[in-house]
């Protein structure tokens, strides 16, 4: 393309006048590609993270499941209900 002029265009519009974004800054990370303000946690953070999870929060949260069904199974028993009866 001889002796076609360069137009260095700002970020804004192109050579038309039109609208345009400026490209968005990206990092290596590893073999991904991240995006400027985007975190992304390393292998000993989600490890940390899945231990968490296994070994505290869902054995947890499932202990207060059934300790809440069995309060509520009370609770109706003693208020509504009353005692099951051997018949």
């Amino acid at each position: 393309m001889v002796g076609v002029p360069i137009r260095n265009e700002p970020y804004g519009c192109d050579s038309l006048g039109r609208s345009i974004a400026a490209p968005v800054p990206t990092h290596k990370v590893g073999i991904m590609e991240q995006n400027e303000g985007q975190i992304v946690a390393s292998k000993q953070q989600e490890r940390l993270a899945f231990l968490l999870l296994t070994g505290v929060v869902f054995p947890l949260a499932t202990v207060l499941i059934v300790a809440g069904y069995g309060f509520l199974v009370w609770m109706w028993q003693l208020l509504y209900a009353g005692p099951p009866t051997g018949h």
